[in-house]
């Protein structure tokens, strides 16, 4: 529905810029851009939110496996260091 409204309102700007545009103050201008962001800056912003949290899932998942595998390294270090002071003995 918001897609075939916007789709609408773009075809109305263009039809208007072709028609009429050429003759018209940049006033006239100003306001159709602004009546067209109106409508398309939402649709830009819910965008960027998708993109921006299927980025920060990924940072998320990567700093956990990074977070993992550090903490496996750690304990395989802490086992060599037992079994070392164990043969000290």
């Amino acid at each position: 529905e918001e897609k075939s409204i916007f789709s609408k309102h773009l075809t109305q700007a263009e039809d208007w810029l072709y028609d009429e545009g050429e003759d018209a103050q940049s006033d006239i201008y100003h306001e159709k851009l602004h009546s067209l962001k109106k409508f398309g800056n939402p649709i830009i912003e819910r965008y960027q939110a998708h993109h921006k949290k299927i980025e920060d899932e990924k940072r998320a998942a990567i700093e956990k496996a990074e977070a993992e595998r550090k903490a496996k390294l750690d304990a395989e270090a802490a086992e060599a260091k037992a079994a070392a002071d164990v043969k000290k003995e």
